[in-house]
């Protein structure tokens, strides 16, 4: 009997670590497997190079105004002309092609400035939505290798800004964070992700204010902005005396800054020191705000989800991080919590703080190019002026991404990165949930041309591939 039993334990214990093995060998092959997927999000522009939109009425959200009848000029990509259309359609060639844009809205192209891409096929349905550029936070090298073939034109969709993975210390590391020991080291790693071309450093909130300061002077030596979260681990005040490209999430300002201890002088207070500093703060309240709905309505909520948007792996990881809200917790916190940020965005956009909108797109089942328009929603609902959530859309988010070499505005010399929409978006922000037409670099791309990148963008890869391209990350970095 005995002899038995030990003969079963051997053969289960042989085949759990053969099952292990197969698990792990699996595992590593899936990173040289993951190198072989690229991008597949292809579409033809309705016209490219050199061509006019004529009869627009343009956006100039700054101002708060509509200029009627305006025609731009393109070519190259750029912005050559903007006059009254009639002016500039009698001095161009009439060889050269034009778009009728009639009763229609022109205004620069969205951006959502604080993204994590799982799938590179996320950024046709980023573009789809009219968001023509977005800021990942958290880099891999497949993030690299796709910004490099889309700026080859091997595909189209949102443009991509790659920062680096955060950089963080003491106890609270994700799994794709990178550890910093010291001043010295932190140095070190800023000029290896610099010599890998990520355009920015990310910072997280574990850091001691002599590695974050080491940071920002390499990354300044090297011409690389740093954006992230203020450490828990110094006074807030100390962070605005850094030069923040920009500071990530209004819940940081609630959790950091104010310590969860809100009060409206407080919170004024606040938002006085960070207007006077000129630090940008992107705004990310979507992310939260499902959390929030999870806990209240978790059948309600996961109803509004669009899961043709979600990979297999972020629906998965999505589903396990609102785990605690839908299975039933009372919601008390997450209500509170959500009333603080919300009185916050509120004094931010009132003391004239400079805000950039970002959706945090990746994690809480946040879905890519709808959950930024629910963000936008989420800020006219706290009856912020139209104008100003379209600016932070767009002029400033532009100058962010640009480090100030571009205004984001429909100007000479401008990248023809712009949007095409039915209604007056100063009238209704809904309108640029679906636009009429798309300019990426130059290439108009129509309705019909917009609606085959978001069905490209749908065609998912599968969870073995994410799963290389972030295990690559980890064996790489």
């Amino acid at each position: 009997m005995l002899v038995n039993a030990l003969g079963w334990f051997k053969t289960i214990t042989k085949a759990v670590f053969l099952f292990v093995v197969v698990v792990i060998i699996m595992l590593l092959l899936s990173i040289p497997i993951s190198r072989w997927f690229e991008p597949t999000l292809k579409v033809t522009p309705a016209i490219s190079g050199h061509y006019l939109i004529t009869n627009a009425n343009i956006v100039d959200s700054l101002n708060n105004r509509i200029l009627s009848t305006m025609a731009i000029e393109i070519d190259s990509g750029v912005i050559q002309s903007v006059l009254p259309s009639d002016q500039l359609d009698a001095a161009i060639d009439r060889r050269v092609p034009r778009v009728d844009a009639r009763g229609k809205y022109l205004l620069p192209g969205l951006v959502d400035a604080h993204v994590h891409v799982f799938d590179p096929q996320d950024l046709g349905l980023y573009l789809s939505h009219g968001i023509t550029q977005v800021r990942n936070m958290a880099g891999l090298p497949a993030h690299l290798r796709w910004q490099a073939l889309e700026q080859a034109d091997a595909f189209i969709g949102s443009e991509l800004t790659v920062f680096s993975p955060a950089l963080n210390a003491g106890d609270d590391l994700g799994p794709f964070h990178i550890r910093v020991e010291s001043a010295e080291d932190a140095r070190e790693l800023v000029r290896t992700l610099a010599e890998k071309n990520y355009q920015g450093i990310k910072v997280y909130n574990g850091l001691d204010l002599s590695m974050t300061h080491a940071i920002f002077d390499e990354a300044k030596r090297l011409g690389l902005p740093v954006a992230g979260h203020p450490s828990s681990a110094y006074p807030f005040d100390k962070a605005l005396e850094l030069p923040f490209q920009s500071i990530e999430h209004i819940e940081e300002l609630f959790q950091v800054a104010l310590e969860h201890k809100v009060t409206h002088e407080r919170i004024d207070q606040l938002s006085q020191a960070l207007a006077r500093s000129k630090t940008p703060i992107v705004s990310t309240l979507v992310a939260f705000d499902n959390i929030h709905q999870a806990s209240q309505a978790p059948n309600e909520f996961l109803s509004t989800v669009d899961w043709n948007y979600l990979t297999g792996f972020t629906a998965f990881i999505g589903e396990k991080q609102l785990s605690p809200q839908l299975s039933g917790t009372d919601g008390q916190w997450e209500s509170t919590k959500m009333r603080a940020l919300n009185a916050i965005t509120q004094s931010l956009f009132k003391n004239d703080v400079s805000m950039v909108i970002g959706s945090d797109t990746g994690p809480a089942l946040t879905q890519p190019g709808l959950s930024f328009h629910r963000e936008l929603a989420l800020l006219e609902s706290l009856n912020i002026e139209r104008h100003k959530i379209l600016n932070a859309a767009t002029t400033n988010a532009v100058n962010l991404l640009s480090n100030g070499m571009h205004s984001g505005q429909i100007a000479i010399g401008q990248r023809a990165n712009l949007l095409l929409v039915h209604a007056n978006p100063l009238e209704s922000l809904a309108t640029l949930q679906e636009p009429e037409a798309v300019i990426t670099r130059g290439r108009y791309l129509n309705r019909e041309q917009l609606m085959s990148l978001r069905k490209q963008g749908t065609n998912h890869h599968n969870s073995y591939v994410i799963i290389g391209w972030l295990l690559e990350s980890l064996f790489t970095q």
